[in-house]
């Protein structure tokens, strides 16, 4: 890799002298089921050995145009190192009021991840941040309709020539209907996504700083299972 690649916006320098990345992981799970609830976690962590990270070195390449840097690409290094990863995810489901109208039931997620380059004692680049999830689901016969918000964190623990990014609310709403066949299921659905049109930046795309993430979307459509 050596040049421009217009779909990432940056510009690659590659290297011939990369190792095979090797990694050990461990993880714990739990989970526990009953008729009202439902909750789940794991715990991991990973290890590697010549970890292969795509860094920003925090020159922009000039692409050839002097003195025009509206089309300058920040230039990253295929680069390796060990690296370790560890973690968390929750997940947890509540039946809160059921009737002849339906069952609702109370949703919420969790998840975070730390990477860090265990040479230097760096931050690993574009590392996601933790997530929190809250949601509220109906559920009657074959209709499904759920809204849930989701708070992303400010990641702050960036890598060297890596921006923080800040934290952002995206909050969404859907309904579904289930056709079932007698050998098969189809599943017509309509979401609107970010519903209030908030500004969010991904952390983990190197467009971050370029493109931030759809503002309110609509999306119909239908999944045929068989």
């Amino acid at each position: 890799s050596m040049g421009a690649h217009v779909a990432t916006g940056t510009y690659e320098i590659g290297t011939t002298e990369l190792e095979k990345e090797k990694a050990h992981a461990v993880e714990l799970s739990w989970k526990k089921e009953s008729d009202q609830t439902t909750l789940g976690g794991s715990l991991y962590a990973q290890r590697f050995d010549d970890y292969i990270a795509l860094n920003p070195n925090g020159t922009d390449n000039d692409m050839g145009t002097a003195g025009d840097t509206s089309d300058d690409l920040p230039e990253f290094e295929y680069e390796q190192t060990n690296a370790v990863f560890y973690g968390v995810d929750l997940d947890a489901k509540q039946r809160v009021f059921e009737n002849e109208k339906g069952i609702w039931n109370l949703l919420g997620r969790f998840d975070y991840v730390r990477g860090k380059d265990t040479k230097s004692g760096k931050n690993l680049p574009r590392i996601s941040p933790a997530r929190l999830m809250a949601g509220l689901e109906h559920t009657h016969k074959n209709w499904t309709t759920d809204l849930e918000s989701q708070y992303v964190f400010e990641q702050t623990k960036t890598a060297e020539n890596e921006d923080a990014s800040k934290r952002y609310i995206l909050t969404n709403i859907g309904t579904s209907y289930a056709w079932i066949l007698s050998n098969s299921k189809i599943d017509f659905f309509l979401r609107i996504r970010n519903i209030f049109d908030s500004e969010a930046r991904n952390h983990v795309s190197t467009l971050n700083n370029r493109a931030p993430l759809p503002g309110r979307n609509f999306i119909l459509g239908g999944q045929l299972i068989f």
